[in-house]
């Protein structure tokens, strides 16, 4: 019975708290707190200090969520949205002509396959 009861509490949990999920902003930042966590004091750990530019694993992990800002129906213009203020620090001249051309050229490559619609969005 108490076992019953443990497998249907963590099936409501698993199916009814998306906050766990990984996927979003917020679930990028925390797998990537755990990854920072597991990685601290290790060769990797320098390695990414050194790519990241200063900003932190959980700062960069929302990158690929900024770039749904860029607009390919729009020639590629980033809008800004306060829904996505995570953004914020790549919201700058150089971050966004980043996120364009990183959605322009991941949008004509996927211009090739039978899915386009589904690569960006």
């Amino acid at each position: 019975m108490a076992r019953r009861i443990l497998l249907s509490m963590l099936m409501i949990s698993v199916f009814f708290t998306q906050s766990a999920w990984a996927w979003g902003p917020e679930g990028h930042r925390m797998i990537a707190r755990i990854a920072e966590d597991l990685l601290r004091g290790t060769p990797s750990s320098e390695r990414i200090r050194q790519l990241g530019a200063g900003v932190s694993l959980p700062s960069w992990s929302v990158w690929a969520d900024c770039a749904r800002n860029v607009n390919p129906d729009l020639a590629y213009a980033y809008q800004i949205r306060s829904s996505h203020s995570f953004c914020a620090q790549f919201e700058d001249k150089e971050g966004q002509q980043a996120l364009r051309d990183y959605v322009q050229r991941f949008d004509k490559a996927c211009a090739l396959t039978t899915k386009a619609k589904a690569c960006h969005k």
